[in-house]
């Protein structure tokens, strides 16, 4: 769902000038424009709601946070791989 940020203007210049009084300017944006949003491995959806999820695998590093629409913290891994020997690397 879009953000509205609204920039005021005030101007004065005197009682009969009509160039006098206030200019308001709202401006779109939605959350996922900012950067970094969802943190490392994280993924921002405009279109869903919480509007930030993990990718594939990967779980919020910090729940409470996410549960507060906080998504900066991004996610880990649920499990580690393994690593050693020679073979593939398995999850």
């Amino acid at each position: 769902m879009p953000h509205q940020t609204l920039i005021v203007l005030k101007s004065w210049r005197g009682p009969k000038d009509p160039s006098s009084g206030k200019f308001t300017y709202g401006v779109e944006h939605d959350m996922c424009s900012w950067y970094n949003k969802c943190g490392a491995n994280g993924l921002c959806s405009r279109d869903t709601s919480p509007n930030g999820k993990c990718i594939e695998w990967f779980e919020a590093r910090d729940k409470e946070a996410w549960d507060l629409n906080d998504y900066t913290g991004g996610c880990v891994r649920k499990t580690s791989l393994s690593c050693s020997g020679d073979g593939p690397i398995t999850r």
